[in-house]
């Protein structure tokens, strides 16, 4: 039934923020000591949270969305390239859905033309290549021809030009685990956010802004029903 879905997506999201924020205490913990693994691991907890999202929006349907789209988008919870789209996308600044819809088709591409004509090489996916790029040994050809691309060399490299250092923890992260810490994922939340948005038609040509009253009434309502942590702030979000 739809309520045993809520309660099951509900304690993932609950287990999701607990990974999360297990990462980042650890990531913490490191700090410029080990400055490789601490990227990585905050690479992993903003994944993490990536997938917390897609799960949310799944509980989110839309008018437009089909029970066939709605599968899909499940799926999309398993990859990599999914879960990098959402935790980009968390670091932009929303406009028009038209420009976003345009952005997002972009990141999603296996392969794009650049250069200094914008058509003289073809590289692969960004958020794939820059992944795999810091955990994984790989056979690739370029215009060096056929040859073995290393995360050590990544890292030596970046360390030479002194870019290895603690970052804040990604957006991402910091918007999941203040939702979660909120009651914003319960069982009963994730019901009225589904209630709040069923009869929303998204328009490309609108913008971000014009669905800020109804994210607004769903807090309210959480709010009205006693769902609600009120103390929650960004520091006891990141440092619980």
């Amino acid at each position: 039934t739809e309520s045993a879905k809520r309660e099951t997506i509900s304690q993932g999201l609950a287990k999701i923020a607990e990974n999360v924020q297990s990462l980042l205490t650890d990531v913490n913990c490191i700090g410029n000591t080990a400055a490789r693994a601490s990227t990585i691991l905050t690479q992993v907890a903003a994944e993490e949270a990536g997938k917390g999202f897609l799960l949310v929006d799944y509980m989110r349907p839309y008018r437009e969305v089909t029970p066939q789209k709605r599968a899909q988008h499940l799926k999309s919870v398993y990859d990599h390239l999914a879960r990098g789209i959402y935790v980009k996308y968390y670091e932009t600044c929303p406009g028009p859905f038209v420009e976003l819809e345009s952005i997002v088709d972009s990141w999603r591409a296996s392969h794009y033309l650049d250069g200094p004509n914008d058509v003289d090489w073809i590289f692969r996916n960004e958020i794939e290549e820059d992944r795999e790029r810091e955990l994984y040994v790989d056979l690739v050809s370029d215009e060096q021809g056929l040859r073995w691309q290393s995360p050590t060399d990544h890292w030596k490299r970046l360390a030479e030009l002194g870019c290895l250092e603690t970052r804040e923890p990604p957006a991402i992260c910091t918007l999941y685990l203040l939702m979660h810490m909120t009651g914003l994922f319960s069982g009963n939340a994730l019901y009225v956010m589904a209630e709040t948005w069923k009869n929303v038609t998204i328009a490309s040509g609108t913008s971000y802004d014009s669905y800020l009253p109804i994210n607004k009434a769903f807090v309210a309502e959480c709010h009205r029903q006693g769902l609600l942590t009120p103390t929650t702030t960004r520091e006891a979000a990141l440092n619980r």
